[in-house]
């Protein structure tokens, strides 16, 4: 997996497909809320960056095409949020009336918060 660069104090994006294991999501507007937990290599506190705190820096309204067919898109606008340099370990959490208690999506995203 590649690694997302997350450019600190800018204004640039990260975007994901909402799939897993092989499961294509193709519509995300039952999702009522996202935390994306960022585990850091240093061993600090985990950052939580949470949609209902940090609103602007999620999108989960749009979709792409892939492989032929229409799969919803996040994208994640992190470079403005306090998150200090260095390599994180992501773990992506979805909500929705269907998991109130949340549903993990992905795991082991692999970032890295640059100037």
């Amino acid at each position: 997996m590649a690694t997302e660069l997350i450019h600190a104090g800018h204004h640039n994006v990260n975007g994901f497909l909402l799939l897993a294991d092989g499961v294509v999501m193709t519509d995300a507007s039952a999702i009522t809320r996202m935390v994306l937990t960022l585990t850091p290599a240093s061993g600090s506190d985990d950052v939580v960056v949470d949609s209902d705190i940090n609103a602007a820096a999620f999108n989960w309204s749009g979709t792409t095409a892939y492989k032929g067919a229409m799969v919803a898109l996040l994208v994640l606008a992190l470079g403005l949020l306090a998150i200090a340099k260095g390599r994180y370990q992501g773990t992506l959490v979805i909500y929705s009336i269907d998991y109130p208690n949340g549903l993990v999506w992905a795991t082991g995203i692999d970032f890295r918060v640059i100037s």
